[in-house]
């Protein structure tokens, strides 16, 4: 790593600071080593500095936690990417979604981005979160907005609780319960959550700007919604991506196969526009790929230079992860202030940009 880049880096990072509200975590490893290792700015209206142990939530960050939960169960033969969700879970096949397969929820292409539509939906949708069984129920009684398989069109909030509720069809364990025992527990993740834990109340940082008030409510914040109420640190998200760059592997125990992470990796749009967010996004099965041609493109967060082969994900134009395997790269910020697009996008893809800047 070019030492001058790094500094740029870490001056990008400074810069901030000069908001009093400003939290922020950011790691980047090389080949396994840690280059970057920085926690910055206040948690709380106290000013009590971050440290390394402190949670962010990340929004939709944690929705490749939840999809790589899904390709485990596919890898044992637990269920089949291109059967019908409704095999599995037969309410979900009401009102049109009979025929929806497990891979076209991976890839966003179900039809059905929320159950309402506007922002009455997605006030109805974001008070649902608290309460599993009435999310659940709303997605079940959903009606495709597009025809299924059409045409990419992002689950909001639904993606998470998609997924968890497949693990628990399939294997009658709450999604946190698996998600423990196949991946945080082996990789020593002990403050990577779908919802902050009860206990975990003063560890956490307080949010500011967009949806704040909502966040910021111990009842969403404890809330287990994998696409939206994630908590976990910076080092933590570094630990799950450089397994996943290392084919599966924790030191020497593989948790997930190289074929299915490959699969996972797979484009499943390349250039078309997703019909709920309005803009073109190369999806895979389980993340956003970077490499994009297009500054409208929401693969942007990654980082202009990014590679193709590039992965990972974004949170509510505050938050990003990302690992690029040909440069052997893990990146990981998180930040507790968002951002008004597109200027959160733009800062994002601007840090990405000076940590590329950065390989030799």
């Amino acid at each position: 790593m070019k030492a001058d880049c790094l500094e740029q880096v870490t001056d990008w990072l400074a810069s901030r600071l000069s908001d009093r509200h400003f939290g922020a975590q950011l790691v980047v490893l090389r080949d396994g080593r840690v280059v970057l290792d920085r926690s910055v700015g206040s948690t709380n209206r106290y000013h009590a500095r971050v440290t390394p142990r402190d949670r962010f939530v990340v929004y939709s960050l944690g929705k490749p936690f939840a999809a790589l939960c899904v390709h485990l169960l596919a890898e044992r033969e637990l269920l089949a990417l291109d059967k019908p969700v409704s095999a599995y879970w037969p309410e979900y096949g009401q009102h049109g979604k009979k025929g929806v397969t497990i891979r076209q929820v991976l890839q966003h292409r179900t039809g059905s981005p929320m159950a309402g539509r506007g922002m009455l939906g997605v006030l109805a949708e974001s008070l649902a979160i608290p309460n599993w069984a009435k999310s659940i129920r709303r997605i079940e009684e959903a009606r495709p907005w597009f025809a299924p398989g059409s045409a990419p069109a992002y689950q909001f909030f639904s993606y998470g609780f998609i997924c968890g509720e497949l693990v628990w069809r399939v294997t009658g364990k709450k999604i946190q319960e698996f998600f423990d025992e196949n991946f945080a527990r082996p990789l020593g993740l002990t403050r990577t959550s779908f919802g902050l834990p009860r206990s975990a109340w003063g560890e956490r940082v307080v949010i500011h700007g967009q949806a704040a008030f909502l966040f910021n409510w111990r009842r969403m914040r404890e809330a287990v919604c994998p696409s939206a109420t994630t908590s976990t640190t910076a080092r933590e998200v570094a630990v799950f991506y450089e397994m996943l760059r290392r084919g599966g592997r924790a030191g020497s125990t593989p948790l997930l196969g190289e074929g299915t992470i490959l699969a996972a990796r797979q484009p499943s749009s390349d250039g078309e526009v997703d019909q709920f967010v309005k803009a073109p996004v190369r999806w895979s099965q389980a993340f956003m790929l970077g490499g994009v041609s297009s500054d409208q493109d929401l693969g942007r967060i990654m980082g202009r230079k990014s590679s193709s082969e590039t992965f990972g994900f974004g949170g509510s134009s505050c938050c990003v992860a990302w690992c690029d395997p040909g440069r052997e790269l893990v990146a990981v910020y998180l930040c507790n202030k968002s951002v008004p697009d597109p200027i959160g996008f733009a800062q994002l893809r601007d840090l990405s940009d000076l940590i590329l800047d950065a390989c030799e």
